[in-house]
């Protein structure tokens, strides 16, 4: 993930398959409100599997076609850094520990969480990304 491949995406994205990858991409939360309430809030846009053609499946695993809010993405990588569980969103804070699902396999969650180390922690890497006594992660990207 270091070097970004829109063509090595779509292969991969054409291995999984467009069902696959859309359902994961509604499991957390894509083109989907948050339930947290904000005014004016927008569910972005994730186009209805129905409606895809392979073109689709290429571009949406680059970024393209797709649209998501800044906190759905971070939800989406929450579950990423949580060894692929999910929670659901919420502004308050409790000591009870949330019912969290696990949407991603927790082996291929935790390869990912190495794969976005190394767009920080590699010599080629975003090393100034770096942050002193914390595990940092990041994508490299070709999507505008």
């Amino acid at each position: 993930l270091i070097n970004s491949s829109n063509v090595g995406m779509s292969k991969i994205a054409f291995d999984i398959g467009g069902e696959t990858i859309y359902r994961l991409a509604q499991k957390i939360g894509l083109g989907q409100d948050t339930g947290l309430g904000f005014p004016g809030e927008r569910v972005g846009n994730l186009p209805n599997y129905r409606d895809w053609r392979k073109a689709e499946t290429a571009t949406l695993s680059y970024g393209y076609g797709v649209s998501v809010t800044a906190i759905q993405l971070v939800h989406a990588f929450s579950a990423l850094a949580n060894n692929g569980r999910i929670a659901p969103l919420t502004l308050i804070k409790t000591d009870k520990a949330p019912q969290t699902t696990q949407v991603i396999p927790e082996n291929v969650a935790k390869t990912m969480q190495g794969m976005l180390q190394q767009v920080i922690e590699a010599p080629r890497g975003v090393y100034r990304a770096q942050v002193p006594a914390y595990h940092v992660a990041g994508k490299s990207g070709t999507a505008r």
